[in-house]
């Protein structure tokens, strides 16, 4: 059978689109770092490509929740602890002024110093952190103690999924560890205790110091509280944090391209299709090609 100038030419021509289409491929490939592109390349691994991004966004998404919610209880914690300090203070304030050698002025001075921690204390109690008031229940956006100390949040739980089907509390009841919810009213106890002072009662000071005794406890177990959710957050998002490295690694040897041989593919790729590029060149120079 003799072949015909426009046969070559076809075949050249037809060997070249081949090595184009190989080469876009390659570069596909090399760049994205898929090996799988479309579904008809690979029905099978493309879908469970695809269930794997689905699985990665999902726990993406809790990821980024868990993490706020951890950061708002570890706020909540130290919050927590520095209150827990001031009514360390004060207790000392209150066994060193219920002392019968301490006179009406310096337990007139003692009050003031426990206004100025009861003023500490509630600007605690209305401390916010990222998403809003951390002591407010789900009232997150206004301050959950009012100037007169009267707790006017809610003592809702703010759930937050951290696995499927399974929501835990993401705050600390701000009702438990400042108000008589928990035992004590924290900020009523403090004013009691100024105006034993100012007054110069040694029976109401010395009623303080047991009231002080109570309300650091009550706020020792509100940042303990604090402290074990944290810890299940964290531990939680540490679950997170390995299953999606698992997806990540299942989803690469379903549908991505090892970097070295792909950029090889690449690299052969180019070089066939440049040297389909020249012969088309040579051939077009024929004379029976450049005037037949």
């Amino acid at each position: 059978m003799r072949i015909t100038d426009n046969m070559r030419f076809a075949q050249m021509t037809l060997d070249r689109q081949h090595s184009a289409e190989r080469l876009a491929k390659a570069s596909a490939q090399a760049s994205s770092g898929l090996a799988i592109q479309t579904p008809s390349e690979g029905p099978a691994a493309y879908a469970a490509a695809a269930q794997a991004d689905g699985a990665t966004s999902r726990l993406n998404s809790r990821h980024e929740t868990m993490s706020r919610a951890g950061s708002q209880l570890d706020l909540a914690e130290t919050t927590l602890a520095s209150a827990s300090d001031v009514l360390v203070r004060a207790q000392e304030l209150a066994i060193d002024m219920a002392s019968g050698d301490k006179g009406p002025a310096q337990r007139a001075i003692a009050a003031s110093q426990i206004d100025v921690l009861r003023s500490t204390m509630l600007s605690y109690a209305n401390a916010r952190g990222t998403s809003g008031y951390l002591f407010g229940g789900t009232s997150t956006s206004t301050p959950p103690v009012n100037a007169a100390g009267a707790f006017v949040g809610n003592d809702n739980v703010i759930g937050v999924e951290i696995a499927d089907n399974v929501v835990v509390s993401s705050n600390v009841s701000g009702a438990t560890a400042f108000t008589a919810k928990g035992g004590r009213d924290v900020l009523q106890d403090l004013a009691d205790l100024s105006t034993a002072l100012s007054t110069n009662n040694l029976a109401g000071v010395q009623v303080g110091i047991d009231n002080m005794t109570a309300s650091h406890a009550q706020v020792v177990n509100a940042r303990t509280q604090a402290g074990i959710l944290g810890d299940r957050f964290r531990s939680a998002d540490s679950i997170t944090s390995s299953a999606l490295l698992t997806i990540a690694k299942a989803r690469a040897s379903a549908v991505e391209a090892d970097p070295v041989a792909a950029y090889s593919d690449l690299s052969r790729a180019k070089t066939a299709y440049e040297q389909s590029i020249a012969v088309t060149g040579q051939l077009l120079s024929l004379p029976s090609l450049a005037h037949g």
